[in-house]
């Protein structure tokens, strides 16, 4: 579903993630490194930098600790996205 995740991006992140077949191409590439998600372990809404990101930590098939994947909703849009081991998870705002 990655036309829809395109179109309900803001113009920064579209160009920045690319068009849906590369967007494809990136899970493509996550899940040879990383494996299919096996099981959630926590889903959240935080803040960071001022702004409300969803967290979702899973387990990977392939991967030796879960891993986080993060979106950054601005407006009701996607401003962004970044991965990460869950031990590397960023630091939130001190008041959530």
């Amino acid at each position: 579903q990655f036309d829809s995740l395109h179109a309900h991006s803001t113009p920064e992140a579209q160009e920045s993630l690319g068009r849906p077949e590369e967007m494809q191409g990136h899970l493509d590439e996550l899940v040879a490194r990383i494996g299919e998600e096996s099981e959630v372990i926590e889903e959240k809404v935080v803040m960071r930098n001022g702004m409300p990101q969803y967290w979702r930590t899973s387990l990977y098939t392939m991967a030796p600790e879960p891993f986080m994947l993060r979106w950054v909703i601005v407006n009701g849009q996607i401003a962004g996205i970044g991965m990460n081991p869950a031990s590397r998870a960023p630091a939130i705002d001190p008041v959530q």
